[in-house]
C-alpha cells in the first residue's frame, strides 16, 4: 500500500491547470531519466487509474487551489473524483487565504462536515501579487485549523521566477513556531532550501516534508532522502507530482533507495496516514467570521 500525497488527476478542473502543460511536464521527465505518463498525454483517468494500481497506489490525495496565477481546482472537481471512486482518492481543499469568512465556510462545509481531510494553501500565487508563508494576515486561517485540528499544505518551494526569499523555510519556522498545534505539510519542502527545511522539522515535530519531483535527482535530493532514512522518517511523506512525472516512475526510483522495510511502511503511507486522520481527533468546530487573533 503506497499513499502518494500529491498528485493531479486528469479530471475536472486539473485539467485547466498549468500542471497539464504537457510539453512542459515531457522535458521534465525526460530530465530525471523518466517518461510522460500516458495518462497524462491522453487525459485519461482510466489509464490513471491502471497506474495507480501497476504503482501500488492505493490512495491519491489531491491538492485544491484557489490561485489567480494559474486557476482554480475546486472542491466540486474533487468530491466527484471521491464520490465515484470511494477510497481512491482524499482532498484538500483550497482557500482563499484573505478572505477569512469564506475560508470558515470551506472550513466549515467541506472538511469538518465533509469529506476533506485539511486545507491546501498557496501563498505566493494565490493573488497577482506574492505572499509569504508568515504573513500575519494569514494567521487567522492557521488558527482555524489549528484549532479544528485540520492539517494544512503550505505549497513551499520553486516558484518560478518569484524571489528566492519567498521559498524559504524560515517562513515555515515562524508559522510552526506560532502554531505548535498546526499539523503543516510542506510540498516541495522548500526546495532549494534542502538542509534549512530538514533542519526546521528536526526541532519543529508538527512540520512534515514533502519534497515529491525535488527528491528524485535533483540538487538536494539525496539530502531529503538521508533525512527519511533517519531522523525525519516520521514526518516524511512520499509524493509524485503526477502529471509533471509519473507515478510508476516515482515509486521505483524510490524503491531504489535502499530503505529498510519498516521505513518505508512510515514514508509511503504510515505518516500519510496519521494526517489524512487527524481532522477526526478533535470535537467539530464551528467558524464564523474574521478571527482577530494575532493581527498584529
Amino acid at each position: 500500500m503506497i499513499i502518494d500525497f500529491r498528485l493531479r488527476p486528469p479530471f475536472g478542473d486539473f485539467l485547466n491547470s498549468a500542471q497539464y502543460n504537457l510539453e512542459r511536464n515531457a522535458a521534465m521527465s525526460r530530465r530525471l531519466g523518466m517518461w510522460q505518463a500516458e495518462s497524462a498525454k491522453q487525459r485519461s483517468m482510466t489509464l490513471f487509474l491502471e497506474e495507480m494500481d501497476r504503482a501500488g497506489i492505493s490512495t491519491a490525495v489531491m491538492p485544491g487551489r484557489v490561485s489567480a496565477v494559474f486557476g482554480n481546482v475546486s472542491c466540486d472537481t474533487m468530491r466527484q473524483l471521491m464520490e465515484r471512486w470511494p477510497g481512491r482518492f482524499e482532498g484538500f481543499a483550497g482557500v482563499d487565504l484573505l478572505d477569512y469568512d469564506a475560508a470558515a465556510r470551506v472550513i466549515e462545509r467541506e472538511v469538518l462536515n465533509g469529506p476533506f481531510a485539511g486545507l491546501n494553501i498557496e501563498p505566493l500565487f494565490t493573488y497577482s501579487f506574492p505572499l509569504y508563508a508568515d504573513d500575519r494576515r494569514i494567521y487567522p486561517l492557521y488558527e482555524m485549523a489549528q484549532a479544528a485540528h485540520i492539517p494544512v499544505m503550505i505549497m513551499s518551494g520553486d516558484f518560478g521566477n518569484a524571489h528566492i526569499s519567498y521559498t524559504h523555510p524560515g517562513r515555515i519556522d515562524t508559522v510552526a513556531t506560532d502554531f505548535p498545534h498546526l499539523t503543516i505539510v510542506t510540498p516541495h519542502a522548500c526546495w532549494p532550501h534542502a538542509m534549512e527545511i530538514i533542519q526546521v522539522a528536526l526541532r519543529k515535530p508538527n512540520v512534515h516534508i514533502s519534497p515529491d519531483i525535488y527528491s528524485m535527482g535533483l540538487p538536494g535530493s539525496q539530502d531529503y532522502l538521508l533525512a527519511a532514512r533517519t531522523f525525519l522518517q516520521d514526518q516524511f511523506l512520499f509524493g509524485s507530482a503526477h502529471p509533471t512525472l509519473p507515478m510508476e516512475g516515482c515509486v521505483d526510483f524510490y524503491k531504489k533507495q535502499g530503505f529498510t522495510p519498516e521505513i518505508w511502511e512510515k514514508i509511503t503511507w504510515k505518516n500519510a496516514r496519521r494526517i489524512l486522520e487527524l481532522k477526526g481527533s478533535s470535537p467539530k468546530s464551528s467558524f464564523k467570521g474574521r478571527s482577530e487573533c494575532l493581527m498584529k
